[in-house]
């Protein structure tokens, strides 16, 4: 018999297609949607005592519309740095030659402009000083030719002023700098420099350290716990506060890396990712704690970061943000070709795209002290809310999908599929909310073969009928405002005799 459920010749299979792949793209081009793949979703695990581990492929929130203005000239011009200060619940960005702040007060909001810089593009970096002797507070941040100063928590405010100390390092320094023990740390050259103690504004001649152990030049200073990394192009060299000699800095020598900086430093906590390459190598994604530096990249991602060392203004174009929604922490690593997110507990990668099928690229965010994601995308004017309410961006609609591993179900005879059913959350239990299924028995060689919808608000959402095959691979795509939580998809089958 070809096909029976009898138990002397059991063709019949249940079988579950579980979401549990990680990204396989063949190719450097990730348009090219051929092997398993996650857009605009991610996995949710839970953990029960004495329980499988459970794990559910969730939709990601969406973008809510903000009221607060970014005072952009016109809504493509990009932000170049951003802070968010807790105590006050201050906002900061920077676009143009502007620096803006932004305060919500519930006695009546106010924005301001805190600076005009001598310069309208590259990156501006923030930090927080206070001095000892008085407690004061000050808002710091660099463009590379001036470092400002704003002074926090008085009332009215005080205007920013920039340091006008002859021993200050000046133009051509990088603009990301670190404040630690009393003291900013700026680098220029391959040589960092430090303010005096207590004092952002007092510069000594001969109060720096060279950095050494390779030729090149500092591209970044990163504070992580109590040292300092000073990353270059093809190096990263530690240092601590040693309190002595002709800076308070000295080197840790074991820490040297052969690694150079690319771009999107982001931290969280003691925690800071970055994109770098170690020399001879593909770009990758590392994550720095204490002294350890190690990739968390995996193939799949640095295949399609290639390209991005090709062109400088794709390299300019890049951001990295940390984004925390719905329980999870996110590393978003924004690019012109791709936007991959890694989710810092699970490890896992995602691609996440905006609704007009472009990368979605995060250009800011500040995340509030007692809660809530607020976030700044290309090309938009409003500071928006990154929210587990909605799951649209901005009320346009954006697709989720998730490609499953091509499969030939346990024998590579032919086989025939009766029934698909999507075991998941049924979020209303009047109207429709329609989830797409498409497959394809060729390796997506000619698109998908076949394609069915189903009514996730059904008790039990199913299709029936889908064909013949050897080998299939499925695809399921939501576009709809609802949250979407899948379990698995189930696949009944008959398998043949040949």
């Amino acid at each position: 018999m070809a096909f029976s459920n009898t138990p002397a010749n059991d063709t019949y299979r249940t079988v579950p297609i579980k979401f549990d792949a990680t990204p396989t793209l063949r190719s450097v081009d990730n348009t090219v949607r051929r092997d398993s793949h996650i857009i605009n979703f991610f996995y949710d695990r839970i953990s029960q005592e004495n329980k499988e581990r459970e794990v559910t492929l969730k939709k990601r929130p969406g973008i809510s519309t903000g009221t607060q203005s970014l005072s952009k000239a016109v809504s493509t011009d990009t932000i170049r740095g951003y802070f968010y200060e807790e105590q006050e619940d201050i906002y900061f960005w920077a676009v143009g030659n502007k620096v803006y702040k932004y305060i919500p007060s519930p006695a009546g909001s106010y924005t301001a402009l805190v600076a005009t810089l001598a310069t309208s593009s590259g990156e501006v970096c923030f930090d927080l000083f206070q001095k000892a002797s008085d407690g004061s507070v000050y808002i710091l941040f660099s463009d590379g030719t001036n470092l400002w100063s704003q002074k926090l928590r008085t009332y009215p405010d005080t205007a920013a002023v920039s340091v006008s100390d002859a021993d200050f390092p000046g133009t051509g320094h990088m603009p990301k700098f670190v404040v630690l023990d009393g003291y900013v740390f700026i680098a220029k050259g391959n040589t960092i420099y430090n303010s005096d103690l207590d004092d952002f504004s007092a510069w000594t001649a001969g109060k720096e350290i060279d950095c050494e152990m390779s030729s090149d030049n500092i591209k970044a200073l990163i504070k992580n716990k109590n040292y300092i990394l000073a990353i270059g192009y093809d190096s990263l060299e530690i240092f601590w506060d040693g309190g002595d000699g002709t800076s308070p800095l000295q080197r840790n020598d074991s820490g040297f890396k052969s690694i150079g900086l690319i771009g999107g430093i982001a931290s969280v906590g003691d925690i800071t990712y970055f994109l770098g390459q170690e020399k001879k190598s593909l770009p990758k994604v590392f994550r720095i704690e204490g002294f350890k530096v190690e990739p968390v990249s995996n193939a799949v991602v640095e295949r399609t970061l290639e390209p991005l060392t090709a062109t400088t203004s794709q390299i300019n174009t890049l951001y990295g943000n940390i984004l925390t929604a719905d329980g999870h922490t996110f590393y978003c690593l924004s690019t012109p070709n791709i936007t991959w997110v890694l989710d810092t507990e699970e490890k896992f990668w995602y691609e996440w795209r905006a609704a007009d099928d472009t990368p979605l690229q995060v250009e800011a965010c500040w995340a509030k002290h007692r809660g809530g994601q607020f976030l700044a995308t290309k090309n938009t004017s409003t500071i928006d809310f990154f929210s587990p309410l909605v799951y649209n961006d901005k009320n346009s609609n954006f697709t989720a999908s998730y490609t499953t591993e091509d499969s030939l179900f346990g024998s590579v005879n032919w086989k025939t599929a009766n029934r698909l059913s999507v075991v998941s959350d049924r979020y209303l239990t009047t109207g429709s909310s329609i989830l797409t299924v498409q497959w394809s028995d060729n390796d997506w060689a000619d698109g998908p073969t076949g394609s069915t919808t189903v009514n996730l608000f059904l008790n039990l959402p199913k299709a029936h009928r889908l064909g013949r095959f050897r080998n299939r691979s499925f695809r399921v795509l939501y576009s709809d405002n609802y949250p979407l939580r899948i379990k698995l998809l189930e696949l009944e089958i008959n398998i043949g005799s040949h």
